[in-house]
């Protein structure tokens, strides 16, 4: 992304579009692809600089990061602004040689961020991993993440999408959606009508594993897999399903987008215990449990829905304090204090 240069306020904003690019069904095509995208965008790198004074990295992923490296490279006044809101683990559950290769690429991404600007941190724990790696701490901001308030506020309840659980994120192995499965045929045992419903997409092969795995275990009328959903549809969901559930078991989890839409939404959500979670989730908004522990994740859902207590209300409270208008706000002071 590129911004023309304004000392008081972000003038126009321009998204680098490249022809020719295609959607991915697999992790590999999806990593061949990203290289295509970037040498393609090495065509636009003289136009930018040219035309530009800034650039923003939306991500620290290495796809997104080659680019304004090399815009930076060019042309050494351009001011380069990048986004770090999560870490790459090897040991994330997953294709060992996939996770393989996503743990070397973003080694290589470190290096690259070092020459930016400004770094947007989006949590204290992600901050200090950046100072352990030697990063100069007078380019390191701390921002955040957060959810959009108008949109749970103006969500309507729909009762086509009362499900009793919902999963919301991409379809992957590291979000512990084999676990939520484990948990589903233990519940219907109790509640043969419980219907927990993953909306989301993700690579074709991962998705018909998990496709055929519902069907060999009879659990079809029990997960219902919506694939990728609208804005609209998706704060319906938030607002009409009984609880959440984010089993996700990777230690690159930094925020949780749409753990916290959910539990803004008021929904109560069942969470796994990542290191994280204790920082964000201070007055047991979540229901947090050992990673990988089914068992007690089934016990607490038996326990709410015997109780039919669906109203998170300390969730609610949240809701406004994560502002999307705060982290703006933010790095607009910062972008303003770089370039005056």
């Amino acid at each position: 992304m590129a911004i023309e240069k304004s000392r008081a306020k972000v003038k126009t904003v321009h998204f680098l579009n490249l022809p020719g690019t295609k959607m991915t069904s697999s992790k590999l095509s999806f990593l061949i692809e990203a290289i295509r995208r970037n040498l393609r965008a090495m065509f636009f790198v003289g136009k930018v600089s040219r035309n530009f004074d800034i650039v923003y990295s939306v991500s620290s992923v290495l796809d997104l990061v080659i680019f304004p490296y090399v815009v930076k490279l060019w042309r050494k006044k351009m001011v380069w602004v990048s986004v770090f809101d999560n870490v790459v683990p090897f040991t994330d559950p997953g294709n060992k040689l996939i996770r393989f290769l996503a743990w070397i690429f973003f080694r290589i991404s470190l290096v690259l961020i070092r020459r930016a600007d400004l770094v947007f941190v989006s949590t204290p724990e992600l901050m200090e991993f950046l100072i352990e790696k030697g990063f100069d701490k007078n380019k390191l901001v701390q921002s955040n993440l957060a959810c959009d308030e108008r949109s749970i506020r103006m969500a309507k309840f729909n009762r086509k999408l009362r499900y009793e659980a919902l999963y919301l994120g991409r379809i992957n192995e590291t979000k512990g959606i084999d676990d939520m499965l484990e948990v589903v045929k233990k519940v219907r045992k109790l509640f043969p009508e419980f219907v927990l419903a993953m909306a989301g997409s993700g690579d074709r092969m991962t998705v018909s594993r998990y496709k055929k795995r519902i069907r060999e275990e009879g659990l079809g009328s029990n997960v219902k897999m919506l694939g990728w959903v609208s804005e609209k549809t998706k704060y319906e969901l938030l607002k009409s399903c009984r609880t959440f559930w984010f089993l996700s078991k990777s230690l690159c989890e930094s925020f949780g987008i749409a753990l916290m839409e959910a539990v803004c939404s008021g929904r109560p959500a069942f969470v796994y215990d990542l290191p994280q979670m204790k920082n964000i989730y201070k007055r047991g908004e979540v229901y947090l449990f050992d990673v990988g522990d089914v068992e007690s994740v089934t016990k607490k859902v038996l326990e709410v829905f015997k109780r039919s207590d669906f109203d998170n209300k300390k969730g609610k409270q949240l809701l406004g304090k994560y502002s999307w208008k705060t982290v703006a706000e933010t790095e607009v002071k910062a972008l303003e204090k770089l370039v005056n």
